[in-house]
């Protein structure tokens, strides 16, 4: 299940609408909608922010482990193995170095979805 999933989940189940949840953690309603719908990530700061007003662990918002506090199994998890030469990497610094901020935004925010869609949790990678 995806964080957005969860965090719609646990806010529902308090009763709460986006609103209500935002003022509580001094978010912005649009942070909570967006963070529902998963057109954004999660920072740290707000996994530790929402997991403390719910009383669940960061684990647990970003679907690592279950209702009981049991860690679930790496299996379910996708891995793929992707090797990655020099030669790509410098590629895409050299690439990532003439874009503008916004593109450099977008194109992150392209690769996040398309990992997400093939079902790697990319907060897990990222060690969100």
């Amino acid at each position: 299940m995806s964080f957005g999933t969860i965090l719609r989940e646990l806010r529902e189940e308090h009763s709460l609408n986006q609103k209500q949840l935002a003022d509580a953690c001094k978010l912005s309603t649009q942070c909570i909608s967006a963070l529902e719908t998963g057109t954004r990530n999660p920072t740290g700061s707000t996994i530790k922010v929402l997991a403390q007003f719910f009383g669940v662990s960061a684990d647990y918002l970003l679907g690592l482990e279950d209702d009981f506090g049991q860690k679930k199994s790496d299996d379910v998890i996708k891995r793929p193995q992707y090797d990655i030469t020099d030669k790509q990497l410098q590629d895409l610094v050299k690439l990532f170095g003439v874009m503008t901020e916004l593109q450099k935004a977008h194109v992150i925010g392209y690769i996040i979805a398309y990992l997400e869609r093939e079902g790697i949790n990319v907060g897990k990678v990222l060690g969100y």
